[in-house]
């Protein structure tokens, strides 16, 4: 299977990447440096910080359609 379509199958080797990118580190440094359990917990931050921001954006569009209205 081409590299590019077990990435976009496998959820935890993207969560890897993507928390290696962040921290300007390669995918090996991750492995060796971080846990398990570090790891799913930056995934439940950023999780939860995608929550946050698309409540924010949200918020903040129907507040100006709100004014638009007015």
């Amino acid at each position: 299977m081409p590299l590019k379509a077990e990435l976009s199958k496998n959820n935890f080797l993207y969560l890897q990447f993507f928390i290696a990118e962040t921290l300007g580190i390669t995918l090996l440094e991750l492995k060796n440096r971080m846990s398990m359990e570090e790891l799913l917990s930056w995934n439940a931050y950023f999780e939860l910080k995608n929550e946050r921001e698309e409540k924010a954006y949200e918020d903040a569009k129907r507040g100006a359609q709100n004014r638009r209205l007015r």
